[in-house]
């Protein structure tokens, strides 16, 4: 966006010395940025705080960031906006230039059904002014002939009687009519409604003729000034007071509070005049020149908005700063280095080595040193013990001056910065070697740093108040003693430190200025930083300044800060050319008492701190719209929605004109959580069921936040968690666990019935593992063992034959065992086949090793019988070969995997054999597999039992695999 257009300050002459008034900062708004038109009629604040500019192109309005246009396609069909004003319902009406009137709704403008009655009335004349009183009675002033009333939809003319000129005021509103009667020369007509009293006026005493151009504005209470052409009269109590003449032609006359504004024709610009003495004497400060007409409103927030009829509109951030520009320094404006000499005066160093004395008292300005080549990059120093200011240039050069002379030094000092503290008998210079120490009174060099330390850029110098001489160079923070430089260490910052700036507060601390680290406040071994993070507006300071309050002014490249200490916190404001700076880049700073001037490239900003850093009055955030799924609701009557409709859009906007558009937000959905902050207008969010409140704040230049802006609603739970679904799922779950209850109880009987068949089953195991010719055959070996003689023999076989049977009766009632129990068991009954078989016969028990034996628990005897059936027909039939059976327990996926492999006939041959051999039927191999399956039903057990091949597809054993749960 562009600031201001060509500015013309006028010359008045104060002695010897040229006087030019400084200028206001100005940020102009053309089409270039989105307006309607340049050619602006009016300026109209709504009660929102939005800007409606009317235009000969239609209507704009304004919230900071950009306009949205309104024209013929969006209903205003006679785009000529002149007027604008609200009803006592805040509709937006508009006034055109023939009088027709257009009422905003929604997004469109609405006609008024008596628009064909106004136009007849108005005979195709101007439109001069517009109101809407309390009671919604529309007051429309028409050039030439007079105010037309339309009230309850009819329209009529105030007056009759034919009067040069009519006003009228009504509750804080007026409109008034120039009509210029030929016939009747200075007749007018007064009507003042205050405090429900009407007063009438008419006064023909003064001898200068109203034309049909005159215009009229209210100042105070009871003051109304009436301007016809270049002529003013001033009406107080409606008697006339004074008439005077000025000797330009006027085009529209303005009052806020005791301020009166003055527009001229023939592009003559805008002034302002304080008070109706200054504008009779015609003593006033020109805001804008090169500008035709001009009309003046204040905003809400004190704001100046100022139309015109070709340069579209202006605004004014702060009308209390001051600024000294290219006007006043002969076409250049960027101002390096500042000296003050007292309250009212200092010396002004410019980039192109100028140097200009400037009084503000006086607005006296004198440029005393031209350029001469030599580039203004160092800086002044003004002595105040000898009246003397010292200028070091790129020269190499230190001038002097005082009594209106300059003197040049003999000894040549090269270097960008001098630095003296008042009542100090030295002059510090510091430059790109190092730094020197002139003696003030002989002028020579007391010490020079490039010859007695080692070379580094030196960019500043201080001398405290216990006179210690601290150095800042791009390696950090020293202090020069003896001849030495001795390093500051800062706490928990890293080396090196560029040191940029330096200041002292009045208890002693330094603050220091650091290329991207911020300012450092440094009090013998307390550190304190503030950075971006502490709300500076940049980590890299240009230059820093301590006044009189001990309140610490930070430039930056990115706006001024102030640094205030508050209720043991340190306040950071910042300032820019939002709030009236000629620039954010801020090169100098200096302080007297309450006037701050300020050092930037686009000029010299004079500030008095009591009158421009006030709080501003910022309004609260607006919620524009309101979006749930993508439909718009209106905040204020819904606020209630179902569970599936929570995706939530809210747009809001503060109308912080000054700020340009550049606002931080911060927003919470609900009190307990954090606040989340954003540049962003408009946000999405997921709401959850239950109740919310919408917060939302916006931040103002010092960093303060807004008072908050509300919106509360509420998600309501799914119907699936209603009181009568969760009735009637209550009454389900009952349903459902009473008849879960009649199942569990068929099942319990099913499971009793399945554990007396498991029972049964077991036995019958026990009986067919413990068969007849499994008997018969061992005490058959045993008298065989007796027979031969071989009695130690016998008596061993009976002893483990006696042993396995205690053991299996032993468990014969039980479900479950160790595996270690089963394991003894088995390997005594594989005992007793080996001592049966003999050499025929070998077997081998293996166990993983992260088998627990004594945790594992599996049902009794159930392994036993398919190792019986191993060696009975697998092992016994063969005639050339040993036979080997194999017994392996693993752990797999949490199961005990129990392998039984033989060398044996396999598993088809073995079939065979069974069928020869009736009495030889396996009831214990049967009876376990119905065991397994029975276990399979309940705990999901595995069981296979597959014949093992050679590469040649010959049987060479069988091996059963088998998986119980641990």
């Amino acid at each position: 966006m562009k600031i201001g257009l060509p500015l013309l300050l006028f010359l008045l002459f104060v002695t010897s010395i040229s006087a030019q008034l400084p200028r206001v900062m100005l940020r102009n708004y053309t089409t270039d940025q989105g307006l309607a038109s340049s050619e602006v009629q009016k300026i109209y604040q709504d009660h929102l705080g939005y800007q409606w500019i009317g235009t000969d192109n239609g209507i704009s309005c304004f919230n900071g960031y950009e306009f949205k246009n309104y024209g013929p396609l969006d209903g205003l069909e006679d785009p000529v906006v002149l007027q604008i004003d609200e009803d006592t319902y805040n509709s937006l009406w508009v006034c055109t230039l023939s009088g027709r009137l257009f009422k905003k709704v929604g997004n469109r403008f609405i006609p008024h059904p008596k628009n064909k009655e106004i136009v007849e009335k108005t005979k195709g004349k101007n439109v001069q002014s517009f109101m809407i009183d309390g009671e919604n009675t529309f007051y429309i002033g028409i050039v030439g002939i007079g105010i037309l009333v339309l009230k309850n939809n009819e329209v009529n003319w105030l007056s009759e009687k034919n009067e040069n000129f009519q006003l009228l005021k009504k509750g804080g509103k007026f409109a008034y009519a120039s009509i210029g009667n030929a016939s009747k020369n200075n007749h007018l007509s007064i009507i003042n409604y205050s405090d429900n009293h009407l007063f009438t006026g008419v006064d023909s005493s003064f001898n200068f003729k109203i034309s049909s151009l005159s215009r009229a504005c209210i100042y105070g209470k009871d003051t109304i000034l009436l301007c016809n052409g270049a002529q003013f009269f001033v009406i107080y109590q409606n008697k006339l007071q004074k008439v005077f003449t000025f000797k330009k032609d006027i085009n529209n006359i303005y009052a806020i509070k005791n301020d009166i504004y003055i527009s001229f024709n023939n592009s003559s610009g805008l002034k302002k005049y304080k008070g109706i003495q200054n504008l009779a004497l015609d003593n006033g400060e020109q805001i804008l020149s090169n500008i035709r007409g001009g009309g003046v409103v204040e905003d809400r927030n004190k704001l100046l908005w100022i139309n015109t009829i070709d340069n579209g509109i202006y605004l004014m951030p702060n009308e209390n700063i001051k600024v000294y520009d290219q006007h006043h320094f002969g076409g250049t404006e960027y101002i390096t280095s500042i000296a003050n000499i007292d309250d009212a005066s200092s010396y002004v160093l410019l980039r192109n080595g100028s140097v200009y004395y400037i009084n503000i008292e006086n607005n006296s300005i004198k440029n005393i040193y031209k350029s001469d080549g030599a580039l203004g990059y160092n800086n002044l120093n003004y002595i105040p013990e000898q009246k003397k200011l010292f200028y070091l240039n790129s020269k190499c050069e230190i001038l002097t001056y005082n009594d209106n002379k300059w003197l040049k030094m003999n000894e040549q000092q090269c270097g960008y910065q001098t630095y003296y503290k008042n009542g100090s008998k030295y002059l510090i210079i510091s430059n790109y070697l190092g730094f020197n120490i002139l003696d003030i009174e002989s002028k020579k060099s007391l010490f020079d740093s490039y010859n007695n330390l080692p070379s580094v850029r030196t960019l500043c110098v201080l001398e405290s108040s216990d006179n210690r001489i601290f150095i800042g160079n791009v390696n950090g923070l020293f202090e020069f003693k003896n001849e030495k430089l001795t390093a500051i260490k800062m706490d928990n910052l890293n080396q090196p430190i560029r040191i940029e700036a330096l200041a002292e507060l009045k208890d002693g601390t330094l603050v220091i200025g650091t290329k991207g680290r911020g300012v450092i406040l440094k009090k013998e071994d307390k550190t304190t930083v503030l950075t971006t993070a502490n709300r500076l507006t940049s980590d890299m300071i240009e230059c820093l300044h301590v006044d009189n309050e001990d309140n610490i002014w930070v430039g930056t490249q990115n706006g001024l800060n102030k640094l205030a200490f508050k209720k043991g916190n340190w306040e950071i404001a910042n300032y820019s050319t939002a709030t009236g700076l000629p620039s954010n880049e801020i090169n100098t700073i200096k302080a007297s008492n309450n006037i701050l001037w300020i050092g930037t490239p686009k000029g010299l900003a004079i500030i008095d701190k009591n009158k421009y850093f006030l709080e501003n009055n910022y309004t609260k955030p607006i919620i524009e719209k309101i979006e749930i799924n993508n439909n718009p609701i209106e905040y204020f009557v819904s606020n209630t929605f179902s569970y599936n409709n929570n995706n939530i859009q809210l747009q809001y906007i503060t109308l912080a004109y000054q700020k340009f558009g550049n606002i931080l937000y911060r927003y919470r959905f609900d009190e307990n959580e954090s606040w989340i902050t954003t540049t962003d207008k408009r946000i999405t969010y997921i709401a959850q069921e239950g109740n919310h409140r919408f917060e939302i704040q916006s931040q103002n230049e010092n960093n303060t936040w807004s008072e908050s802006t509300y919106w509360d609603f509420k998600i309501n739970a799914p119907w699936w968690k209603s009181w009568l679904f969760i009735v009637s799922v209550a009454f389900v779950l009952i349903g459902t666990a009473y008849s879960y209850y009649l199942w569990r109880i068929r099942q319990l009987k099913n499971n009793a019935k399945i554990e007396k068949e498991k029972v049964q089953l077991q036995n019958r195991a026990l009986q067919a593992q413990m068969n007849p010719h499994f008997l018969f055959n061992c005490l058959n070996s045993i008298q065989n063992l007796i027979v031969i003689g071989k009695t130690d023999y016998a008596a061993d076989y009976l002893s483990k034959f006696a042993r396995l049977v205690r053991n299996v009766l032993n468990t014969s009632n039980k479900d479950k065992i160790t595996l270690e129990s089963d394991l003894i068991l088995l390997n005594n009954y594989l005992e007793l086949e080996k001592i049966r078989f003999g050499d025929k016969l070998n077997y081998e028990i293996r166990i993983c090793d992260s088998i627990d034996q004594y945790d594992i628990m599996i049902p009794p005897l159930l392994i036993q019988p398919f190792v019986e059936n191993a060696i009975i027909h697998g092992i016994a039939p063969l005639t050339d070969s040993k036979g080997m059976v194999e017994v392996i327990y693993t752990l797999v996926n949490n199961k005990l995997d129990i392998q039984i492999i033989d060398n044996g006939i396999g598993l088809n041959q073995s079939i065979k054999s069974k069928e020869k051999q009736d009495d030889r039927i396996s009831y214990g191999i049967e009876t376990s597999k119905q065991r397994i399956k029975l276990l399979e039903t309940n705990q999901k057990t595995f069981f296979t039992m597959s014949e093992i091949l050679d590469s040649e597809g010959n049987p060479t054993g069988t091996k059963i695999n088998i998986q119980i749960p641990v």
